[in-house]
């Protein structure tokens, strides 16, 4: 599986399979065949790799929406400013940390996969 240009938190876009009868990647199952530990360990990593994705995703929505506030805060004094600033500095470190967490799914899920240089 190719590396993803898709930035967490954004729709992966679809791809085509080649329509209806098109047989995809050979026999069913890959090279692992009908290993189903494999198969379960990849399903398992490609779900954390999406509910990591969404987790991103609402970081930065929420990051967006406190340095909004923070620039509404902006003029209203240092009680109402830094308060403000320091939340959206907070949100931020936790986009930091959501992708972070993201990125080692995405790792954790090329793994199970074998696509890891030393295996």
């Amino acid at each position: 599986m190719p590396q993803s240009t898709v930035e967490p938190g954004e729709p992966a876009p679809r791809v085509s399979r080649g329509g209806k009868g098109a047989s995809g990647n050979g026999p069913v199952g890959g090279k692992h065949g009908g290993d189903i530990e494999f198969r379960n360990r990849v399903h398992e990593a490609a779900a954390a790799l999406d509910a990591q994705a969404k987790q991103v995703g609402l970081a930065r929505w929420r990051a967006d929406l406190l340095i909004k506030k923070a620039a509404d805060a902006k003029g209203k004094g240092p009680l109402v400013e830094l308060p403000a600033e320091l939340e959206a500095l907070r949100a931020r470190a936790e986009v930091v940390a959501a992708v972070m967490t993201w990125r080692q799914a995405r790792v954790r899920l090329d793994a199970a996969q074998g696509l890891l240089g030393g295996e």
